[in-house]
């Protein structure tokens, strides 16, 4: 088995685990997220958001944004987080991998033959969040989900691309608002090798975030596949 697969599926399985406590409760190093209470009208429909009238978000959900509510099924957040957080052109899941009581796995391509990025979500009562997700050609060692960090942000980890430029972005909790962006140089050519770089960014208006790295196509500069890691700011 390639090693950067192994190291791919052992990636996602610490992202999985990150997101098992039932309360969506932050680690030792995530003291300072925080939640959000959601009260949500009773008229949605699949695959919009469910209907339930009090939902507490995840405090370190990367989708939907704070002050939105969650998608009805795994798949569907793991398609709606493909093409409005990641601008997937025709984001594809595949079949959806439970991890959990409360917590599932979903790969999905950028388009029908694009690489796959692993989305971890979690259920918090009829509602999906997704927490992160991993791509096996971009894994990030530093900053791990959930950490505590400040400007500028110290990222590191092993990847290839496409002429072995990776792209950074630090974005605000609403997923839009980006903070800071830069590059790194890794392997290239389907070798992985190290990447090391720093990244600014400015004042965030909320708690948390993530740190979105993401590679590009070749042929039309869509994106091809993403590792984002939830982050607090501190």
């Amino acid at each position: 088995m390639p090693r950067r697969l192994i190291i791919g599926l052992c990636s996602i399985a610490l992202l999985a685990a990150a997101c098992g406590s039932s309360h969506g409760g932050a680690t030792a190093k995530t003291t300072r997220a925080t939640t959000t209470s959601t009260t949500h009208p009773s008229t949605s429909t699949a695959p919009t958001p469910t209907s339930t009238s009090m939902v507490t978000r995840p405090s370190l959900a990367v989708f939907p944004a704070p002050g939105s509510a969650g998608l009805a099924s795994p798949d569907a957040a793991a398609r709606a987080f493909g093409a409005d957080y990641l601008s997937f052109p025709t984001p594809t899941p595949g079949a959806v991998v439970s991890t959990g009581a409360d917590t599932a796995i979903v790969p999905v391509r950028s388009n029908p033959t694009g690489p796959i990025t692993s989305v971890a979500l979690k259920r918090v009562g009829a509602e999906w969040w997704v927490m992160g997700s991993v791509a096996p050609d971009l894994i990030v060692s530093s900053p791990t989900g959930g950490a505590t960090v400040s400007s500028p942000l110290a990222i590191s980890g092993r990847s290839t691309a496409y002429e072995a430029v990776i792209n950074l972005e630090i974005r605000a909790a609403d997923g839009t608002t980006s903070l800071g962006k830069g590059t790194a140089m890794g392997g290239s050519m389907g070798t992985m090798a190290p990447f090391a770089t720093s990244l600014a960014f400015s004042s965030p208006p909320a708690p948390t975030g993530a740190l979105v790295v993401t590679t590009i196509s070749a042929k039309d500069g869509s994106v091809l596949e993403a590792t984002v890691v939830a982050l607090s700011f501190g």
